[in-house]
């Protein structure tokens, strides 16, 4: 469970099929539905919650435990997905399924529109005049930006119209934003039983830059070879490149991007639409990369030049670029193109610059080296920052001299990006360039120890470390959820500082006990001076604190109640919706004449004595018919979370039922002829 949180339990509850909108997801740690058995197989994991598979977040690796109280059992990793309370007019996709597409991570998510009324989500849309504008609405709402939303009608939904006659224009924020007959307001015969649905697709489009190879193929005789149309997506369309000007070093940085680079796979490039014709725009000709591009998107200027194709042949698809990548065999392995060391110094932090470029290690020459081009060198070993030194300072190399005439802003990831492949006559080993890192402030989670139950302890931390020989100062500053700097209280809150000899510290946030109203996202920010380079160096990150509250039972009515025998009463109670709240396991009914002694558990019985039980579907309520005196005791409610019990209780006291008896019928004298006066007494006596 180490830095296991909510968004990491998002893709837990979403891979479950229990998708947001429909569902909270809610994280625990620290083995609180016990400990599970067999090995531990994910540490650090570290989702962004928008994943559908652990396995896709980043974390240790498969299999690879970094912190040993791990393995002990106590810290694994649990969820709970809790159907989420609905208001009228929000919507959900019911009997959704998620499907990827075209081998990419473009992907489409199909569903019935459920809408909710009078607090469920048991009512659908009439998918009369539903249109892609309306499923646009549903897809952002569900879903965000940059979705595609494409409608569905005719769909099978069990549960009945709460909507027609949808018109809207696709930029609302909600279907209830748009024209229609009103919420609950269903009048066309059209759309009544057989009830025809509306539903939506929703494609997640690709993103303007993302690569796929098409008509994929995989051969395999005698060597393995990997190879498709090359695709690109621009304006979140796919669009292929025309072969004009395509070569090695194009099908070089390709096979790189998929992972079949060299020394390891030789790269071949091919055109006339090899593959077959793509469909869709032409997006790019004449791609240019060279022996220092490490990437496609070195390989052209801007993305002006999509879609500016000069030559017209292109636009017919006959043309259309692919690559393939044959695999070698019997390769001796030295590094991969673009790979930078540092060697010959003291410490990590700094050394003579070696490159790697075409399977060989290669030094820099110092013509035009300084500190631009040593922060970018250093950047790539994560530091922050960078001096540049030349002469070879850290000792001549050995191998070529492969760069010189660097000229590198803030804007290059990569020295390869600024440097010149032209060596100057004047370039010797004795002119190797070299650098000495700042060191980088890094953030290495934040996490909580204990439990996220109101009521509990817990313990918010943050660690950072810094790279290389160290600070003289750090200091670490959590900001509380209105933005404040978290001053402790003293007595329910306090704050707890670390640090190490070997650069590594901790400030931690302590709650005893933690309450709801700590949820909430809090910051961690931290500041370290380097007197040694003379700077400062800053880093922060969010952490998100969700507490839930034990559920507060109550009653309805008074206590002890007076109830009447021979009639049907009802007891109930009821739970808080105040706070947030743990799910319930289990509700439990006891009762009893004299105290624990004599308690005996009703949840599942029909009766007490002569008195019939009836409990409702949310087991808060309990009815008793035809009550007689052998309810005459104690009733307890409890109820059963992850956590703890809570209980609520009623004493019951049985009186008789008014009973009206009527005295015998006085005599009357009656005298033909005549009445006789005579006084009559009626009464009536009540029994209790």
């Amino acid at each position: 469970g180490t830095g296991w949180d909510q968004n990491d339990a998002q893709v837990v509850c979403r891979y479950m099929g229990y998708y947001e909108g429909q569902y909270n997801a809610f994280a625990y740690s620290n083995s609180e539905f016990g400990a599970g058995s067999g090995a531990v197989v994910l540490d650090n994991v570290a989702c962004n919650g928008g994943e559908y598979s652990l396995t896709e977040c980043s974390s240790s690796g498969l299999g690879v435990v970094t912190n040993e109280a791990c393995l002990n059992g106590s810290m694994d990793a649990g969820v709970v997905c809790m159907e989420a309370p609905c208001s009228d007019g929000q919507v959900r996709l019911g009997n959704q399924t998620y499907t990827y597409m075209d081998n990419t991570y473009t992907y489409a998510i199909t569903g019935i529109v459920e809408v909710c009324y009078n607090g469920t989500y048991t009512w659908s849309v009439c998918s009369v005049g539903w249109d892609d504008s309306d499923a646009q609405v549903v897809c952002n709402y569900l879903h965000g930006d940059y979705i595609i939303g494409v409608a569905v009608v005719n769909g099978s939904s069990s549960f009945p119209p709460v909507l027609e006659s949808v018109s809207c224009s696709g930029y609302e924020s909600n279907l209830t934003a748009c024209p229609s007959g009103g919420l609950g307001q269903v009048m066309s015969p059209l759309c009544l039983e057989p009830y025809q649905s509306a539903g939506v697709v929703c494609i997640q489009p690709c993103y303007d830059g993302d690569i796929r190879l098409s008509n994929q193929s995989y051969l395999f005789d005698e060597v393995n070879m990997y190879g498709g149309r090359v695709e690109v997506c621009f304006n979140r369309t796919w669009g292929t490149i025309c072969d004009a000007g395509w070569d090695d070093e194009d099908a070089r940085v390709i096979c790189s991007y998929f992972g079949y680079g060299s020394p390891y796979y030789m790269a071949v490039p091919v055109g006339g639409s090899f593959f077959g014709p793509g469909d869709g725009p032409v997006w790019l000709e004449n791609v240019n990369c060279n022996e220092l591009s490490l990437s496609p998107f070195d390989c052209f200027d801007s993305y002006s030049v999509f879609g500016d194709i000069t030559d017209q042949e292109c636009l017919t698809h006959t043309r259309d670029a692919g690559v393939l990548c044959v695999e070698q065999v019997n390769v001796t392995f030295i590094c991969n193109t673009g790979e930078v060391r540092l060697v010959g110094g003291t410490t990590q932090l700094e050394g003579r610059v070696e490159v790697c470029l075409n399977n060989e290690w290669g030094t820099v020459c110092d013509e035009g080296w300084d500190d631009m081009d040593a922060a970018v060198t250093c950047s790539l070993h994560g530091f922050y920052g960078g001096k540049a030194v030349g002469g070879d300072m850290f000792g001549p190399g050995s191998g070529p001299i492969v760069l010189s005439n660097a000229d590198c802003n803030g804007s290059y990831y990569h020295i390869f990006q600024c440097s010149s492949l032209v060596i100057p006559d004047s370039c010797s080993h004795n002119n190797d360039a070299g650098v000495i890192c700042i060191p980088a402030l890094a953030i290495i989670q934040t996490f909580t120890n204990g439990s996220s139950v109101a009521g509990r302890f817990l313990n918010m931390s943050c660690v950072i470390d810094i790279a290389g020989d160290g600070a003289s100062t750090v200091d670490i500053v959590w900001t509380n959820p209105d933005g404040e700097v978290f001053v402790p209280d003293g007595n329910r809150t306090r704050l707890e500082y670390y640090s190490s000899y070997n650069y590594h510290f901790r400030m931690s946030i302590l709650f005893d006990p933690v309450e709801v109203s700590d949820s909430g996202d809090y910051e961690c920010n931290a500041t370290a001076n380097l007197d040694n380079y003379n700077t400062t160096i800053t880093n922060s990150t969010t952490h998100t604190l969700y507490i839930l509250a034990q559920p507060d039972v109550m009653l309805e009515g008074d206590t002890p109640r007076v109830l009447l025998e021979q009639e049907t009463d009802t007891i109930s109670f009821t739970i808080s919706d105040e706070y947030p709240q743990l799910p319930i396991l289990g509700i439990s009914w006891y009762f009893s004449t004299t105290g624990e002694s004599d308690r005996i558990n009703i949840t599942g019985d029909a009766n007490i004595g002569m008195t019939a039980l009836q409990f409702s579907d949310s087991f808060l309520s309990l009815t008793l018919e035809s009550i007689s005196r052998d309810v005459m005791g104690q009733f307890t409610i409890e109820v059963q979370t992850s956590f703890a019990v809570s209980s609520s209780y009623v004493n019951v006291t049985i009186r008789a039922s008014p009973r009206f008896i009527r005295e015998p019928e006085p005599e009357v004298v009656v005298v033909f002829g005549s009445m006789i006066s005579q006084d009559i007494n009626i009464s009536c006596v009540v029994y209790a």
